[in-house]
């Protein structure tokens, strides 16, 4: 699978290596899958070759952990290559319960690139199977691997053509969080232009996979006496469906950033010099009508505080010619303000260090201040924390 873009740091588990200077990870859970192949399958294998000593049957189980293991390793190296082609460096290659993941160093920068990332694992996944199969072939051209009981070899070299064949064909399922997802996203994204649209579409066909995976597990399960055979989609439909719904999220969080405007969420304001006391700061607002913020400037006439309505009228009358702008604003940490003119994600991009440090940040279009921002729905639209206080 490809994860996109890492968090600061590495994932947690065992770094087995580096490939092409890329960090290997196998998170502990991957013991889990060794476990859990031995446990579901051991008894398959039991019914099937009833003849075959329990230790062989464990060794064929294990052979097929190791199969799906380098299945995987394949498919995200694949991810990896694709990424340094199209120019987007791979950071990790993470190992996990549910197979594994790529992240990169950076966003997909086009709908190509993506494409091209998101379908390499299952091609390396079929063109492995198909590797496999040839070399049956010129191993035993009269019987590749059917015919009479196999040996050990065969039977593992079976599993590796079965498991890439599902490795590759399930991933190209056209549902995030899975490859096919990412070829929805990108031809979505290069048809309307916008990713947040491309995610939500693999968001929406991912969930309807995980439902129809558990309606699958559900009929398998009817037609044999284990309830083993339905365990295995159900948990598998739990990841689809949890990377589906993290896809529609992270859409919709996108459209929340593109529609994002300072213009649209400032407040009225008016710039006064930190000299002037609250009298005739309150003079000077009496003309506009309607209750106004201050921003108030220093010497230099940069931006140092922020006045709201409510703390204006909230000095008694007779303290107003007492006291100076400086005595009841907001101080800023420095010289900040924020244009006008700004939107989408760069601009919360930009505002994200402002919005955890003040409360609210001086509007300017050009040298003049027009407005006051409130930093709390910059918060809420990112998705940050509070600001510090």
């Amino acid at each position: 699978m490809v994860a996109g873009v890492s968090q600061t740091g590495q994932s947690s588990g065992l770094q087995l290596g580096r490939i092409g200077g890329v960090p290997l990870i196998l998170t502990w859970s991957w013991a889990l899958v060794a476990v859990f192949l031995v446990w579901i399958y051991l008894p398959s294998l039991a019914r099937a070759w009833p003849d075959v000593p329990d230790s062989a049957r464990l060794v064929m189980v294990l052979g097929l952990v190791a199969c799906l293991f380098v299945s995987v390793l394949v498919h995200e190296l694949a991810h990896g290559l694709a990424g340094r082609a199209v120019g987007v460096r791979p950071r990790e290659y993470v190992m996990t319960f549910w197979g594994g993941h790529t992240s990169f160093d950076q966003p997909m920068p086009r709908p190509a690139a993506l494409a091209v990332i998101s379908a390499s694992g299952p091609v390396a996944n079929l063109a492995l199977a198909g590797a496999v199969y040839l070399a049956g072939l010129l191993a035993n051209p009269a019987a590749p691997l059917a015919g009479q009981r196999p040996s050990y070899l065969v039977l593992v070299a079976s599993f590796a053509i079965w498991i890439n064949l599902f490795v590759g064909i399930f991933n190209l399922i056209p549902g995030a969080p899975l490859d096919g997802g990412g070829l929805v996203e990108a031809l979505v994204w290069a048809a309307t232009g916008r990713r947040q649209r491309g995610l939500m579409a693999a968001g929406v066909t991912g969930l309807v996979t995980a439902v129809g995976i558990v309606v699958w597990g559900v009929w398998r399960q009817t037609q044999s006496a284990g309830y083993e055979s339905a365990l295995w989609p159900v948990l598998i439909a739990l990841l689809v469906g949890q990377g589906a719904y993290a896809a529609l999220r992270q859409g919709r969080a996108l459209d929340r950033f593109e529609a994002f405007s300072v213009a649209g969420l400032s407040m009225a304001a008016v710039a006064l010099p930190q000299s002037t006391n609250l009298a005739g700061a309150q003079a000077t607002l009496a003309g506009g009508g309607q209750a106004t913020w201050v921003v108030v400037t220093d010497s230099q006439g940069q931006p140092c505080g922020v006045i709201s309505p409510q703390a204006m009228a909230a000095v008694p009358a007779d303290q107003r010619a007492e006291l100076s702008l400086d005595a009841v604003m907001q101080a800023l940490p420095g010289p900040w303000a924020v244009d006008q003119a700004a939107k989408g994600l760069d601009a919360l991009r930009a505002l994200a260090i402002p919005a955890q440090q003040v409360a609210y940040l001086p509007v300017v279009s050009g040298r003049e201040v027009v407005g006051v921002l409130e930093m709390a729905k910059v918060r809420r639209i990112a998705g940050i924390g509070q600001a510090s206080p």
